[in-house]
């Protein structure tokens, strides 16, 4: 190592004398005091004798860089201490679930910063370093808990998970994007079983730096890594396979994300192809719809216009708005086409909102009037089959506009009449004329 990580890191040497730093510090604090820093350990003998000595020290510091623990490695191979690490127990100050290795230089300053590197042990954090990643922060060997997860959240929105490249480090980052749901992840997996400090040791700077800036993937990605059967030939381990990562994906709000992880899932399922994995995810998102709507709004709660109340067109863009909402694709479609709109008022706001995030969760509806509210749960209560046939969207639409044409027969024939009831010839005649083209239309 430099003398830079040397000085960054402030590492340093306990000697290995198993009481150096107690006869020190003997003399200036209370033994009750001495106990619980939790850097001695008071013998059957009643001696006091150091926790660390003979290792290589690394000083755990919290997120105002204040000293709070220690980490010692052994640095002889032929020390006869048999952990290779070993980390200060818990104190007043250091609780290992809650605190994170480097975090005070990470965050450079008080603020939010734009991601945090979130590693398995404070040698991956310094290999970073020396690969010029200054970012990255550590769990201190511990597992990723919820008060770590708090803690994060202080300090940034994005994580990029990159921990050790073994199974049982790839386990870890499974269980880590679990508690990371709130946070934007991605994803480096480190190849050949390794974590990001024995990879440095076979590689340079550079290529440590290239890996974690440049090969990052999304958490589906590597799901579908992680959950790859060994024997991709198995038709039920394929099955079992597709059936973990299709409501993954149905999450997912891209449209053009989830066309990629269909085609990637697609070309993994040696007897599946894109149209078949499409409309798994389509019914996992119908599935995952449905659950949310029972949870955030009970039926018996709903107020819904009963059908014989609803005209024919606003019986066909309920149709249309419901595979709108379940299917991305389609909402697309109609997203490119700047004629298309909706002619009855809630159904035009809950088609823009959709435009604009992809779907509607309760906190979008709590700001909409009553009608707009009742309109969307209607259309999710539609018992629609779950697989659209060919044409069906073309008929659908095909009725709407005849409806809609109907709809204004109606008031072209009311306006002839009214102009004809105050003697205005002219507009009677226009508007006959218009009446009369619009059901040669319509024949």
């Amino acid at each position: 190592m430099t003398d830079d990580v040397l000085k960054h890191f402030q590492i340093g040497l306990a000697p290995a004398e198993r009481t150096y730093l107690y006869q020190r510090l003997a003399d200036k604090f209370e033994e009750k005091d001495l106990l619980d820093s939790g850097l001695f350990y008071l013998s059957d003998g009643n001696q006091f004798y150091d926790i660390f000595f003979g290792r290589i020290i690394f000083p755990l510091t919290n997120d105002k860089g204040q000293v709070i623990a220690f980490s010692g490695r052994i640095w002889q191979e032929t020390d006869s201490q048999t952990a290779k690490y070993k980390n200060s127990r818990s104190t007043a100050i250091f609780n290992k679930s809650y605190e994170l290795y480097h975090l005070d230089k990470a965050k450079k300053g008080t603020g939010k910063i734009t991601e945090l590197y979130l590693m398995e042990g404070f040698m991956d954090v310094i290999a970073a370093y020396r690969a010029g990643i200054e970012n990255a922060v550590a769990s201190m060997g511990t597992a990723l808990s919820k008060e770590h997860v708090d803690h994060l959240k202080r300090f940034t929105k994005k994580i990029v998970l990159s921990y050790d490249g073994d199974k049982a480090g790839q386990a870890a980052t499974a269980k880590a994007l679990e508690e990371l749901k709130d946070f934007s992840v991605e994803v480096v997996r480190v190849p050949d079983a390794m974590d990001p400090d024995e990879y440095l040791q076979k590689n340079s700077p550079e290529d440590l730096a290239y890996l974690l800036t440049k090969t990052r993937i999304s958490p589906i990605e590597f799901y579908i890594h992680q959950l790859k059967p060994e024997n991709s030939d198995n038709l039920q381990a394929q099955i079992e396979f597709i059936e973990k990562i299709a409501p993954l994906i149905a999450k997912e709000k891209s449209i053009t994300a989830q066309n990629s992880y269909i085609h990637i899932l697609a070309d993994n399922l040696p007897s599946f192809d894109y149209q078949q994995v499409e409309q798994i995810v389509n019914e996992s998102r119908i599935v995952q719809r449905q659950e949310r709507v029972k949870e955030e709004h009970p039926p018996a709660a709903i107020s819904l216009p009963v059908t014989r109340q609803l005209t024919a067109v606003m019986r066909a863009e309920a149709h249309l708005l419901y595979r709108m909402a379940e299917n991305p694709v389609v909402l697309n479609d109609y997203r490119l086409r700047e004629d298309f709109f909706f002619d009855t008022p809630e159904f035009q706001i809950l088609y823009e909102l959709l435009s604009e995030q992809g779907e509607i969760g309760s906190e979008e509806l709590s700001h909409q009037t009553p009608e707009v509210e009742n309109a969307w749960y209607h259309v999710l209560s539609l018992d629609l089959p779950a697989e659209m046939s060919p044409q069906e969207l073309v008929e659908v639409e095909a009725t709407r506009n005849r409806a809609l044409l109907s709809k204004d027969n109606l008031r072209i024939k009311k306006k002839v009449q009214e102009a004809s009831h105050v003697g205005d010839t002219d507009t009677a005649l226009e508007e006959l004329q218009r009446l009369i083209s619009q059901k040669r239309r319509m024949e």
